[in-house]
């Protein structure tokens, strides 16, 4: 989504919380071709929300989307809530009906089910959830992963609490099958986790979890194994990571199954009050087992620093990389308050890429080549009733 200009309204009047979203797209009307009937046009977005608080954590509401597109169209309602029942369970739900229209005169129409019972207790604590996307279900303003869908999932944990060196320790497990709407099984997922903390807030787990997915009509079974851990022992320093080793499926047109690897490390580091920065490291490496040939090996790094002159004065500063296709970004943020709810906001987006990867016969270099940069102004202000 690129939009040339968009507006927000949110506010509360008692107990009803709204908002209100509209915006002018640009990005679908970006195309090469100007006999392209699309060249040059945008869609037209809108989205609203209400909620209606009941009591204490719990609320019943609605949404509202809309999109416009030359002769195509789609829009989704849907309804959810949240009720607390009791000291410890919690109930949830998603309705929604969506209805997709083309230029061709096809028309389909879909819905969305999602509902969730949770406990959260100290000892034990479990949940039980259930998802239902039928095929025809399409939102055009929002991100669905996948449709065609009928997953169950019951999850449930026991924590214990020796409260010495050791604070807490418990086991976890989780149980969940897919089946799509032709009644094939699509996904079976069965795992365990061993979970523990000790003093100064270190943390650690070690899971382990077997997998059933189908993909171009094989069932690839699959085994994973993962240890992570969080040190947050130091208000000025905290770290964490997480390992795997498993079964990786190849998705491709003969997909396979191969041994992936896959880590990522998050480091903080806050010396003073006014300056934070942290470094954020995601790897991964797939092998095809059948000649032990390297497949692939991403490594993505992302670096966020922040200073606060001021209290009303800060500033933001991003930076990026991905050695897949040597992508570098530079995302620059100035903020201004003016007070409690009216905010300035000033930056500059910067995006460079290897010549040879932006197209290797115009720019035959691995030298960094902009490939976009973009200033941006927004004013955030609130008004009081």
């Amino acid at each position: 989504m690129d939009p040339k200009f968009g507006g927000k309204l949110t506010g509360k009047i008692g107990r009803t919380t709204f908002g209100m979203l509209v915006a002018d797209d640009e990005a679908p009307g970006r195309v090469d071709d100007p006999a392209e009937p699309a060249f040059g046009h945008s869609a037209h977005v809108a989205v609203g929300r209400v909620r209606y608080d009941l009591y204490r954590e719990s609320h019943i509401g609605a949404i509202v989307t809309d999109r416009e597109f030359l002769d195509t169209s789609n829009r989704v309602v849907g309804v959810d809530g949240r009720f607390l029942l009791g000291a410890v369970h919690r109930l949830s739900f998603t309705v929604a009906a969506a209805q997709d229209e083309r230029g061709s005169g096809e028309r389909q129409a879909g819905t969305a089910i999602d509902v969730n019972l949770t406990r959260l207790g100290r000892g034990l604590s479990y949940s039980i959830s259930h998802v239902n996307y039928t095929p025809n279900f399409r939102s055009a303003t929002g991100f669905i992963r996948r449709v065609d869908q009928q997953f169950t999932t019951v999850q449930g944990s026991y924590t214990f609490w020796p409260q010495n060196v050791i604070v807490s320790w418990g086991q976890f497990g989780i149980y969940s099958r897919n089946y799509n709407h032709a009644g094939q099984l699509d996904d079976e997922m069965l795992g365990t986790a061993t979970f523990v903390q000790v003093v100064r807030n270190i943390n650690a787990s070690l899971q382990n979890w077997r997998t059933i997915e189908r993909f171009g009509g094989i069932a690839f079974l699959a085994y994973h194994h993962a240890v992570q851990g969080d040190l947050n022992f130091d208000r000025r320093f905290s770290t964490r990571f997480r390992w795997s080793w498993e079964d990786g499926i190849r998705y491709t047109e003969t997909p396979f199954l191969g041994r992936s690897t896959i880590g990522s490390a998050e480091f903080s580091f806050r010396p003073t009050s006014r300056f934070e920065t942290g470094l954020t490291a995601n790897l991964s490496r797939l092998v095809d087992p059948r000649d032990n040939a390297e497949v692939f090996d991403v490594r993505l790094y992302r670096a966020r620093t922040t200073y606060q002159f001021t209290p009303r004065l800060l500033v933001r500063n991003i930076l990026e990389y991905d050695s897949w296709e040597n992508k570098f970004g530079v995302n620059l943020l100035l903020t201004y308050r003016i007070n409690a709810g009216t905010v300035v906001f000033l930056g500059v987006d910067d995006r460079l890429q290897e010549g040879r990867h932006i197209n290797s016969d115009f720019f035959d270099t691995g030298a960094l080549r902009r490939t976009s940069r973009a200033f941006f102004f927004k004013l955030s202000y609130l008004f009081r009733q």
